[in-house]
């Protein structure tokens, strides 16, 4: 029978040196990436109660409980909890989630409500996967949104419900009640996204963290408050309607058709003559059947395949903001195992640097319009003079693995290796 390593651990953690402290700390991070058996793991968990000379001794040992989780852990991170960490608390709700009990998941949910201030960032990603436990966790987690020592949670809390509203876990009654919640910590967010609402502004959104961070928020908020039907929520989504920014805009108006509520189309056109947010006006209105909102000007391939590109640009890992110029430079037609399809290829860049080369796509042909391609959508960032236009197509085409696929038509709008006029996204 092997010997219960984290026992012979403990005790190098407890002695008064640092040398032979700072050795048990490595070699405990160590076992968190081997196999951890059940009573190495209680072992772990029953340790973590303890003042340890190094502080990082109890998330260690509450990582290494983690591996191996059993129900009468309960009972013990109950008992424990209020002993630990900040640190060491957010491992301890990640044990209970990963247990996958209603017992664990109704503990996890009464010490998040109590002690969300004193807890680190959290993983939700485990309670993505058990909508099952929905109710036990809402509407009761959606009271940490009205404290404002406990934002570090909200966006998580919020984009939870959402999803679980979503995949139908949830129902828009089983929330109603938490709409004051809601609005709380939408009402603080509004405060910091007001002084960017001017055309000058918006476009600097980009460079401030703090913009962003209550952007995102503000955005997962409007999305939910689409589930909350109350006068009061119908008139925070109504004044939202004055957002400059076309993210938050966006949410504003899918909630109020969501809600049933009239939106001025001109408020619709703004967010679909924005390309960061004209795919997704028309996925959610295709998915409350009202395309029929969506504006015409904008309701065609070439629109939703800019949109595409712009979407996958502004990704953190790749320019990280929309390009300051786009233009669509050809389209290919793509033979495929599931039918006819077209890759747009677009050339953009920043400010005054040299163009680059994107593919959006590629598009099947029966589908179209459509906000949804067939997953090549990449850029390389070459530049557009490096190669010819069917170069760039092959070598961003080679990076999809999908060696059936084949180039059986094009259109090209502008000479390769040439600045002239491009025509216009939308005249295909």
């Amino acid at each position: 029978m092997r010997k219960n390593r984290v026992a012979r651990l403990v005790e190098q953690l407890q002695t008064p040196d640092e040398a032979t402290q700072q050795a048990a700390l490595e070699s405990l991070e160590a076992l968190s990436d081997s196999r951890i058996t059940k009573q190495e793991a209680r072992t772990a968990l029953e340790a973590a109660r303890e003042r340890f000379p190094n502080p990082e001794a109890q998330a260690l040992l509450l990582q290494v409980a983690y591996e191996s989780p059993a129900p009468d852990f309960v009972s013990i991170i109950e008992r424990d909890f209020l002993r630990y960490s900040p640190e060491a608390r957010s491992w301890a709700l990640r044990i209970l989630t990963a247990i996958d009990t209603e017992e664990a998941i109704q503990c996890f949910t009464t010490l998040l409500t109590r002690h969300a201030a004193d807890i680190d960032e959290l993983s939700f990603r485990q309670l993505e996967e058990q909508p099952q436990y929905a109710k036990i966790l809402f509407p009761a987690l959606l009271s940490v949104l009205a404290r404002e020592d406990a934002s570090h949670h909200h966006f998580d809390i919020s984009r939870l419900c959402w999803e679980y509203l979503e995949c139908g876990a949830l129902e828009p009654d089983d929330i109603r009640d938490a709409a004051s919640d809601v609005l709380a910590c939408y009402d603080r967010l509004t405060k910091e996204l007001a002084p960017y609402q001017t055309p000058d502004k918006v476009r600097q959104i980009w460079d401030d963290e703090d913009y962003m961070a209550a952007r995102d928020l503000a955005c997962v908020l409007l999305d939910l408050m689409g589930y909350l039907d109350t006068p009061e929520v119908r008139q925070r989504l109504t004044d939202a309607l004055t957002y400059l920014d076309a993210r938050p805009l966006l949410y504003a108006t899918t909630s109020l058709v969501q809600l049933g509520a009239p939106v001025p189309p001109e408020k619709l056109h703004a967010v679909a003559a924005n390309a960061q947010t004209r795919r997704w006006l028309f996925r959610s209105l295709k998915k409350l059947n009202r395309l029929d909102l969506y504006p015409q000007a904008f309701a065609n391939q070439a629109a939703l395949a800019e949109s595409h590109m712009v979407d996958w640009l502004t990704f953190p890992s790749e320019l990280g903001c929309p390009p300051d110029e786009i233009e669509l430079v050809g389209v290919y037609d793509i033979g495929t195992d599931e039918g006819l399809a077209e890759a747009y290829m677009f050339r953009f860049r920043m400010d005054n640097e040299p163009w680059e080369v994107g593919l959006a796509g590629p598009y099947l042909k029966d589908e179209q319009p459509t906000d949804s391609g067939m997953g090549a959508t990449f850029s390389r960032f070459e530049k557009w003079s490096d190669y010819t236009l069917d170069e760039h197509v092959a070598r961003i085409l080679e990076l999809t693995g999908e060696s059936d696929w084949r180039v059986v038509g094009k259109r090209v709008l502008v000479a390769e290796g040439q600045h002239g006029e491009v025509l216009s996204a939308f005249a295909i």
